[in-house]
């Protein structure tokens, strides 16, 4: 067991397009309480349109964005770590000595593992290409 300083080489995200359908989700619900709201003559109408949309706003754009700030990969010298789950409390982390070799196939970089796991898929990102070449550098300097 070595106790070498684990240093921090890169933090990857998600690709930005999974927060596409959350954000037009909210413009067309925008859209939809500006067009309603003059129609309604009284106030409970009005209260219950602002509670409904607050409560779509809050489950369809706000806890997707809450899931993709929270996500991410972590690449240590020491090991590669993975963030998901809403505020990223699922973590995942494997020693880059337990790592065979990965492939990538579009946005997805599978590694390989030696021991109980055969792999371990990393979420979709947002350079993979780039992501998938530093971690085969990182690999073969080992």
């Amino acid at each position: 067991m070595s106790f070498e300083q684990e240093l921090r080489l890169a933090r990857l995200r998600g690709s930005s397009l999974r927060l596409t359908l959350p954000v037009l989700l909210l413009a067309i619900l925008a859209a939809a309480e500006t067009y309603l709201l003059p129609k309604f003559t009284e106030t409970w109408m009005v209260n219950t349109s602002y509670a409904v949309g607050g409560i779509l706003a809050f489950f369809f754009w706000f806890l997707p964005a809450l899931r993709f700030i929270g996500s991410g990969v972590d690449v240590t010298t020491v090991r590669v770590s993975i963030r998901s789950g809403l505020f990223g409390r699922v973590r995942q982390s494997v020693a880059l000595e337990d790592i065979k070799g990965l492939e990538r196939s579009g946005g997805v970089i599978t590694l390989q593992l030696r021991g109980l796991e055969p792999e371990l898929r990393l979420p979709r990102l947002a350079k993979a290409k780039v992501a998938a070449a530093e971690l085969e550098r990182l690999l073969g300097r080992k």
